[in-house]
């Protein structure tokens, strides 16, 4: 081909480019006005029914397409334009996703949350976990003793801006220190796996992102039933009592059990139904979600969990990723923009100082954490200036251990609000940080090649 042809087929290109970009935006524009005029304007005061929470759900899908391929375009992770969609259309910005529809919501949230667990657990064969044991207990035993080593300093420097309405005593410094160091010890398997399963990645360093995530999931229940009822006795709330670690000690079996349930289920259908598993995914995470609720177990551990059965017991792991990758798009773009709504921008006016003190020693935390972990297991050797910058992300867990701080302690509410002024800033920092990771490595797009 003639060079004045390439100059002439590079610059139609462009073109179509630049064309494709405007017309992205202009149908941004108009679907945003729209949504505006409709939820704020008619509607607004009649109550959340099912045809706005229809709209409002069509608005976040369409939205969060259009926005997350403007900002593909500058080499942002789809995820964040999917939380930044939901931040916008949340109750702090625009409110077409107000409170009350963002609970109409939570039923699809559920489904969505079911889904992206299932692909964590279908991610963990027992070979990688045998394998990678001593990388995976290296990393999590550091940085968990560092975050907690750092929060504990916070707590007693920053004792006052943290709004304890109680005497300053070591008992209660120490109490404060250990709640914030499970904030900070906390990930999100979900943002992780989204962000592996959109950039195709595959390879040593993305095995270890995605096992010590899903794994400290696990590790973070057990760490939050010992520390709670401690920080009580520290902070002379309650004497020292069992009950709450039992509670979740039966919480943690009858997960593990549904998850067990689940995965037989899906390993029959899968086996000889076979159709429409798309189909029968969403309707399983919708009941399993609900019958969870129900009995007050973990969604996101039981589907772990079902998803590892599936993988590790029978040869058809491969077709239940497939199966999830089908449906990934409205998944992800659900679940993100949900909690992308559900981030308390009020929480991080009020607590912003604390919030980004701690963010950065997390950040500190974890990549000590991490050159400390490499000592210990020689694989992680050449990853222990890099690897902590994919543990960033935080979410529901962070979330849901915050609110059981602020239900047992009179100051939680405080400790509350840290916690979501800390995941409103990881959440939006944490995709990118380890986007760029997996891009750098080389492992991103090795499931395509």
């Amino acid at each position: 081909m003639s060079r004045p042809r390439i100059k002439r087929s590079a610059a139609r290109r462009a073109e179509r480019s630049r064309r494709d970009l405007l017309r992205r935006l202009i149908s941004l524009f108009v679907l945003l006005a729209l949504a505006v005029l409709i939820i704020r304007g008619p509607l607004a005061g009649r109550g959340v029914t099912g045809g706005v929470v229809t709209f409002c759900l069509g608005v976040v899908l369409l939205f969060g397409y259009y926005l997350a391929k403007i900002l593909a375009s500058a080499k942002f992770p789809l995820i964040t334009g999917y939380i930044i969609v939901g931040i916008l259309c949340g109750p702090f910005v625009l409110n077409i996703l107000s409170h009350e529809t963002l609970a109409s919501l939570q039923r699809l949230d559920n489904v969505a949350l079911a889904l992206i667990a299932l692909i964590a657990g279908g991610e963990l064969r027992l070979s990688t976990l045998r394998a990678r044991a001593r990388a995976f207990c290296a990393i999590i035993f550091a940085q968990s003793l560092f975050s907690m080593v750092v929060a504990v300093a916070v707590a007693f420097f920053l004792f006052d801006r943290v709004g304890v309405t109680v005497e300053r005593d070591a008992g209660v410094v120490v109490a404060v220190g250990l709640l914030l160091g499970l904030v900070v010890i906390a990930r999100s398997p979900a943002t992780t796996i989204g962000v592996v399963t959109e950039m195709r990645s595959k390879g040593t360093m993305t095995e270890l992102l995605v096992g010590v995530t899903v794994l400290l999931d696990v590790v973070l229940l057990l760490l939050a039933a010992i520390i709670i009822p401690a920080s009580e006795v520290l902070a002379g709330v309650a004497s020292f009592s069992t009950e709450f670690a039992v509670h979740l000690a039966i919480e943690v079996v009858g997960s593990v059990a549904a998850g067990l349930f689940f995965g037989v289920l899906l390993r029959v259908y899968i086996q000889w139904i076979r159709g429409y598993l798309a189909l029968f995914l969403v309707g399983l995470g919708l009941i399993g979600s609900e019958v969870c609720q129900l009995y007050h177990l973990s969604p996101l551990l039981a589907f772990m969990i079902a998803g590892f059965f599936v993988e590790n017991t029978s040869s058809l792991g491969p077709k239940l990723i497939k199966g999830l990758e089908r449906s990934a798009f409205p998944v992800f773009v659900l679940f993100f923009s949900i909690s992308g709504a559900s981030i308390d921008l009020g929480a991080l006016r009020s607590m912003w100082i604390v919030a980004v003190v701690l963010v950065l020693v997390r950040f500190a935390a974890f990549y000590v954490g991490s050159f400390s972990a490499a000592r210990i297991a020689s694989e992680l050797h050449r990853y222990r200036h890099t690897i902590w910058s994919g543990y960033l992300s935080q979410a529901g867990v962070t979330i849901g251990i915050a609110a059981i701080i602020a239900q047992r302690f009179e100051w939680g509410a405080r400790i509350e609000t840290i916690a979501l002024a800390v995941v409103a800033i990881n959440q939006l920092v944490g995709p990118v940080a380890l986007k760029i990771l997996l891009v750098r490595s080389g492992e991103a797009g090795a499931m395509d090649r």
